[in-house]
């Protein structure tokens, strides 16, 4: 028996050159959509990179460069110290692109300052605005001239001669540079402030010309009677009470052949000279 075949048709030629020309009319359409995208992207990445390299060519140029440095709020800090500080940290990039924060980190590392605030004046200048410290107590080191210490015993500067004679010299100063000696000193600021504002409501803060506080449990002072200078110790509080009592025996003394004082629990002692 035989068999027939289905007779195959060949593909048409004419449905070939269809999908052809679909698939053309496709990449085309991709080429021209995705060519020009990129080229624009290109244009403005160039466009950027010339606008930002004539940004930092302008901001650089000796156009900004620091000419001028307005300093207000200075009473005993060096304006030429803050001055110089300003200009030699702006110097490089100029004032458009100076580094603000690190100018007034710099400035408030100079005696004195205990804040600042910096500020641009275009084209060519910065305002620099202090808030000094206010010193505590003058302190007399064991090496070297008084200088004065703030509320948190940190050193601002030397004390002036005409200025050391209206003062009461803290001595006692732990000149160790740790953590624990800065607390201890500010501990000893305290005890030096609350001691002169009741010898001052007594009147007596005249009456002494230093006081030793290494022993912050036992408070000395130093009066000077007859050319003598004689310590009185007034323990840690009640500090106008103990130096009256400790006057008055003084005073009723020949200062020659002063005796030891002893009251209120050894509290005040008159020591012989």
């Amino acid at each position: 028996m035989v068999t027939l075949k289905k007779p195959v048709r060949p593909r048409s030629s004419r449905g070939n050159k269809t999908t052809a020309r679909k698939s053309r009319a496709k990449n085309s359409a991709l080429l021209n959509y995705y060519v020009p995208a990129v080229f624009m992207l290109a244009m403005a990445a160039c466009i950027l990179w010339l606008v930002a390299s004539a940004y930092q060519k302008v901001t650089a140029s000796s156009f900004f460069g620091v000419k001028a440095v307005e300093i207000y709020g200075v009473s005993r800090s060096s304006e030429d110290d803050i001055r110089r500080t300003a200009q030699m940290t702006a110097v490089k990039a100029g004032v458009w692109n100076a580094d603000i924060a690190e100018i007034r980190a710099q400035i408030e590392k100079l005696p004195w300052v205990k804040s600042a605030v910096v500020s641009r004046v275009l084209p060519d200048g910065l305002r620099v605005r202090i808030r000094e410290s206010v010193p505590s107590v003058a302190v007399k080191p064991e090496q070297g001239e008084l200088q004065w210490a703030d509320s948190e015993a940190n050193f601002l500067g030397p004390v002036f001669k005409e200025e050391a004679r209206s003062q009461v010299v803290l001595k006692g100063w732990d000149e160790k540079k740790t953590e624990n000696s800065q607390k201890q000193n500010q501990q000893r600021v305290k005890i030096y402030q609350k001691m002169m504002d009741e010898l001052r409501i007594s009147q007596l803060d005249k009456r002494i010309s230093s006081v030793n506080i290494s022993d912050m449990e036992d408070v000395q002072v130093f009066t000077d009677k007859d050319g003598a200078v004689i310590p009185i110790s007034l323990g840690r509080e009640d500090f106008a009470k103990h130096l009256q009592d400790a006057l008055k025996t003084l005073e009723m003394r020949d200062t020659g052949q002063v005796a030891s004082l002893i009251s209120r629990g050894k509290n005040v002692v008159v020591v012989s000279r």
